[in-house]
């Protein structure tokens, strides 16, 4: 007869050296901090709020005790992102049921941002983006934008629809490409204009 054995998965896993101790994931939040941040900041508009953000993210991840070291600083930044994004649900939710619901991108969609997109979209204060865009326009440009989720994960993981998403996507890209991002070539032309 078939007998069930305690779960000793934990202790395998504390031994195999694939996996991050705690001491690792602590030193990656600690040398990720001022990125995480942002991230948060830049999803909840609230300093405060993007502190706390980033510290249950890390002590989620601490108690994950299966994740591969290689994949650390993308898991800690997910796991931020995700936090942030579960504090600011209801807002999201309103943005798109009041403003994209209805509205369409006539582009079909937007690519994700390219590299120097990205560094110069990061160049911004956290709370200067916030004050501009609405929630989901900033969810959805963290998402999409920098972490490259698809638009169909967008909308799943947001609670929204896939045509709030993509109104979402064009009305920041839009808002970037109106020449508010800094200039981040060498040659003098910033990432978003034309």
């Amino acid at each position: 007869m078939f007998s069930f054995r305690q779960n000793n998965a934990p202790d395998i896993f504390a031994r195999d050296s694939q996996f991050a101790s705690v001491v690792e994931i602590r030193e990656v939040f600690e040398s990720l901090s001022e990125q995480l941040l942002w991230f948060a900041e830049v999803i909840t508009g609230d300093p405060s709020m993007a502190a706390q953000c980033v510290i249950d993210a890390s002590n989620l991840t601490e108690k994950n005790s299966t994740i591969f070291r290689d994949w650390l600083a993308q898991w800690a930044r997910n796991a931020t992102v995700r936090n942030s994004l579960a504090h600011m649900h209801a807002q999201i939710v309103q943005a798109a049921e009041l403003k994209y619901e209805r509205a369409q991108c006539p582009h079909g969609g937007h690519e994700t941002l390219s590299s120097g997109e990205v560094a110069a979209l990061q160049q911004w204060p956290a709370s200067e983006l916030a004050s501009h865009l609405d929630p989901l326009s900033r969810a959805v440009l963290i998402l999409r934008g920098i972490q490259h989720a698809a638009i169909q994960d967008c909308a799943l993981t947001l609670g929204v629809s896939r045509t709030a998403i993509l109104a979402a996507y064009c009305g920041g890209i839009n808002w970037l490409m109106g020449g508010t991002v800094p200039v981040a070539t060498s040659a003098g032309q910033g990432p978003f204009t034309a």
